[in-house]
Order: C-alpha cells, then sequence, then structure tokens
C-alpha cells in the first residue's frame, strides 16, 4: 500500500505533466495564436477541483501534524500552509478570468498571459520546495502508523485524471499528456 507521502509525490508528477501542457498553451497564445481554451479551462478546473480541494488538504494535515509533534514555530511548513490558501485563490481568479474570457468578455492577451505564468510559475515553486525539503521532513518525523492515521482522517479523493479507473471527465486533457 502507498503511503500519503508517495500518493502527493506522485500527484506533484503529475501536475507537473499538467503545467507543462498549460505553458505550451500560453506560449500559443503570447504568440498571438489562438490556444486550446478548452483545454486550458479543464486543466484550471481540475486543479481547482483535485488539487486545491483534495491534494492540499490532505498536505495541510499532515505539516499540522509535524507541528504538533516538533516546532510549532517551524517556518517553511507555516509558509507552505499559507501558500496552499494564496495558490486556491489564485486558481479561482485565474477560473474567473478564464471564464470572463470565454464569455466573451474583454480580456487583455497580455493580463491572461501573466496570470497564466504567474499561476504556473508559484505552483512550480511551491511543489519543489515540497519535493526538496518538506517531504523528507515528513517521512522522518511521521511513522508508517501516523501516515496511515492522517490519510484515514484526510480521505484522499480519488485522482479523477490520473487514476486507474477512469471517466469521461477532463477527457481533453488525457488527450494531451501521457499518463
Amino acid at each position: 500500500m502507498k503511503n500519503l507521502i508517495q500518493k502527493l509525490h506522485e500527484d506533484h508528477k503529475n501536475f507537473a505533466s499538467l503545467l507543462n501542457v498549460l505553458t505550451k498553451q500560453v506560449n500559443i497564445l503570447d504568440s498571438g495564436h489562438r490556444w486550446d481554451d478548452e483545454l486550458v479551462n479543464e486543466i484550471v478546473q481540475y486543479m481547482r477541483d483535485y488539487a486545491d480541494a483534495s491534494h492540499h488538504p490532505a498536505e495541510n494535515r499532515l505539516y499540522q501534524e509535524v507541528l504538533n509533534k516538533g516546532d510549532s514555530n517551524d517556518i517553511s511548513l507555516n509558509i507552505l500552509l499559507e501558500e496552499h490558501q494564496d495558490l486556491a485563490k489564485q486558481t479561482e481568479e485565474l477560473f474567473a478570468l478564464l471564464t470572463q474570457m470565454n464569455l466573451g468578455g474583454f480580456v487583455d492577451r497580455e493580463t491572461v498571459v501573466a496570470e497564466v505564468r504567474m499561476y504556473v510559475a508559484s505552483l512550480k515553486m511551491h511543489m519543489d520546495v515540497e519535493e526538496s525539503e518538506v517531504f523528507t521532513k515528513l517521512a522522518h518525523m511521521l511513522s508508517e502508523k501516523d501516515l496511515n492515521e492522517i490519510a484515514k482522517q484526510v480521505e484522499l479523493a480519488s485522482d479523477p485524471l490520473f487514476a486507474q479507473v477512469l471517466n469521461n471527465e477532463y477527457a481533453l486533457i488525457r488527450a494531451h499528456i501521457e499518463c
């Protein structure tokens, strides 16, 4: 059975592949061409529906457990907890901007490009810190029993895009990535 940290690590690899697709799409838009707005919307919706609603709350629970076991002033964990809130807000704002654009509202191309690039950069930087510093700390501070108990508490949702059993949701994304 995979432990929770391994699952979160796999999620990061999957998110990175989506951020690469998003980067390719924003490069298309930035070059003056039409991007695949349905694909971009689907990626941002997935990040909202899975990353922000399930993945980050699971990480938050792990970070809180480490803070409870050790130094409650651990700056890196407290910053990551705040970043999860900021990333969720950023996702919602980007989703609203894309929705406005798709409904025919005037949205400056440069604004969209800048917002998508900032979103991708924020997520990559956040995941880099978790992967390079935090997950190792978690693995050392939490026992397998701790991880199993936390996994039961958070009930990490099945990934609707990268799960073993898939439905038609996010089919457009699947067509653009290698699962």
